[in-house]
Formats: C-alpha cells, sequence, structure tokens
C-alpha cells in the first residue's frame, strides 16, 4: 500500500488473468537477423507509425576559432539555429532521411569562440497516407526523437573544445512547423 504522496507500483496480471479478462496476449515477435540494424517503433498521438531503422551523423563540425584567448573569460553569448529537412529515399521512395541540423555559435568579447554544427539523422518509414500527418512526423515527431541524440554531440564536442559545460534544451518543434506551415514560403 502506498502512503500518502507516493504512487502505487502499477500490478502486472499473469496471462490466464489477461485471457479471463478477454485480452490475449500478443504473439512475440520475429526473431530478426543478428545483423540487422536495431528498429525503433514509436506511435504518434494521431495514429501514425514511425519505423527508425537507423540514426546516425550525417555531418558534423567543431571550429575552434577562439582558443587559446578565449577559452576563458565572461560567459559567451549563443546562438542557436535550428533545421530540419527530409527527402525520400530507397528504390520506392518507402523510406525518408529525416536530418535535423543543430548550429551553434558562441561569441566572447566581441570574437567568434567557437563554431559548432551537427547534421543529424535517421532512416524512417512512416506508416501513414495522410499528408499532413506525414509532414508532422517529418518535421516534429522524428526531430523531437533526435534532438537529445544531436544535442549530446554538439555538447560532448564544445566541452572536448575547452568551453564550459553547454546544455541545450528541445526547441518548440510543434511551433516551429506551425510558422513553417504559415509562412509564404512553404505554400
Amino acid at each position: 500500500m502506498a502512503r500518502k504522496g507516493e504512487s502505487a507500483a502499477p500490478r502486472k496480471k499473469s496471462a490466464a488473468g489477461k485471457a479471463a479478462a478477454g485480452k490475449v496476449p500478443a504473439p512475440a515477435p520475429a526473431a530478426t537477423p543478428k545483423d540487422a540494424p536495431p528498429q525503433t517503433k514509436d506511435q504518434t498521438k494521431d495514429g501514425g507509425d514511425i519505423i527508425i531503422s537507423t540514426r546516425y551523423v550525417k555531418d558534423w563540425s567543431f571550429e575552434n576559432l577562439g582558443a587559446p584567448e578565449l577559452l576563458r573569460g565572461p560567459a559567451p553569448q549563443f546562438d542557436i539555429a535550428v533545421e530540419i529537412g527530409g527527402r525520400q529515399s530507397g528504390a520506392q521512395g518507402e523510406l525518408v532521411e529525416i536530418v535535423l541540423t543543430i548550429t551553434v555559435k558562441a561569441v566572447r568579447e566581441e570574437r567568434t569562440a567557437f563554431i559548432a554544427e551537427v547534421a543529424y539523422a535517421a532512416l524512417c518509414e512512416l506508416r501513414t497516407e495522410k499528408v499532413e500527418l506525414r509532414e508532422h512526423l517529418v518535421f516534429v515527431d522524428v526531430p523531437k526523437l533526435l534532438f537529445p541524440f544531436a544535442a549530446r554531440v554538439i555538447c560532448d564536442g564544445v566541452r572536448d573544445g575547452g568551453y564550459e559545460t553547454l546544455t541545450l534544451s528541445p526547441p518548440d518543434f510543434e511551433t516551429m512547423y506551425r510558422e513553417r506551415k504559415s509562412s509564404p514560403q512553404s505554400a
């Protein structure tokens, strides 16, 4: 029994209990070959499925322009830019490569201390025919999944470049998507 302010652990039902309640356990998934890349499957709140067959660093750059003079001193000012792109891939166009690009420029004492940029990508299968939902998967859902990995590349590079620890917060991909759809360039 949980005390006030604590939550009780969820109870597990046995297979017999599920069958008695009208719920039959799902069959185990088929085994995959050992050399097959790991796959991540995520279902969006709107019902579309995303299968990420692989994620990878497509491009990475760290220019330490201020070293060694600007490695110490007052906190730098950061200019952070985020871009999202996608393109069809595969013989039948069944896969989509989605690329999240994050660029961080640090300025200290009116000089550029460093520029770090990563293009972090995922090869995905988007299981929906609805154009609106596919766009949402490309510009919101998959970038949300990729952001922590891309941010880690940037933050590790900044630290390895001799600067203090940098922490990046995820942008509001939903707002970015709405702004993109409402801009005259997207028409």
